[in-house]
C-alpha cells in the first residue's frame, strides 16, 4: 500500500531522523517505508501520531481491503484515546476528591488543636498543602498516570493530547 509518509514528513520540515527520535521508530525502518515497502500498522500509527495526522492520512489507497484495515486501525486508536481520556478524568476527579477530603478534615482537625501556636503552625502547612495540590498532581500524572495508561493503551503514547478531552468545532 501507497503511503504519504515522505510528503508529510518534509511538508512539516523533519528529518528522517528527527521524525525517528520523535516517533520512536528507527531511521532504517522510515527509510525502507518511504521507499515503498509496507509496514504495520502499529508503526504508521506512531508515524501519524509524531506527525500529527491521522492514520488514514499517511495512505494512498484504491484498494477496498486495505482501506478497510487503515480505517479499522483508525478506529481502534479513536477508541483507545477516548477510553484513555475517560479513565485519565477519573483519576483526577479521585485526587482532587481526596485532596479536597484530606484538606478539609485537616481545616477541621485546626479547631481541636490545643494551643494558638499549634493553630498557627499546622494553619501555614494547611495553607501550602492548598499550593502543593498542583505540584503533586503533576507529579503523580507524570511518573504513575502516565506510564499507567501509556501502557494499556499504546496506540496514544505519542498523542500530545491524550489526556485531554476532544473539542468539538
Amino acid at each position: 500500500m501507497e503511503n504519504k509518509l515522505k510528503l508529510i514528513r518534509t511538508k512539516n520540515g523533519l528529518s528522517q531522523e528527527a521524525l525517528a527520535e520523535k516517533s520512536g521508530v528507527s531511521v532504517r525502518t522510515i527509510q525502507r517505508l518511504e521507499a515503498g515497502n509496507d509496514g504495520s500498522i502499529d508503526t504508521m500509527n506512531l508515524l501519524a501520531s509524531a506527525l500529527n495526522v491521522s492514520l488514514t492520512d499517511l495512505f494512498i489507497t484504491k484498494d477496498p481491503d486495505q482501506e478497510f484495515k487503515v480505517a479499522g486501525a483508525q478506529t481502534q486508536l479513536d477508541y483507545q484515546l477516548a477510553t484513555r481520556r475517560q479513565e485519565f478524568k477519573g483519576y483526577n476527579i479521585a485526587f482532587i476528591g481526596c485532596w479536597i477530603g484530606i484538606m478539609f478534615l485537616w481545616g477541621i482537625g485546626l479547631q481541636l488543636l490545643p494551643n494558638d501556636i499549634l493553630v498557627d503552625v499546622f494553619g501555614a502547612l494547611w495553607f501550602v498543602g492548598w499550593i502543593l495540590m498542583f505540584p503533586i498532581k503533576q507529579l503523580l500524572i507524570t511518573n504513575y498516570i502516565n506510564p499507567k495508561l501509556d501502557q494499556k493503551y499504546p496506540l496514544t503514547k505519542l498523542h500530545l493530547d491524550k489526556n485531554k478531552r476532544k473539542r468539538h468545532s
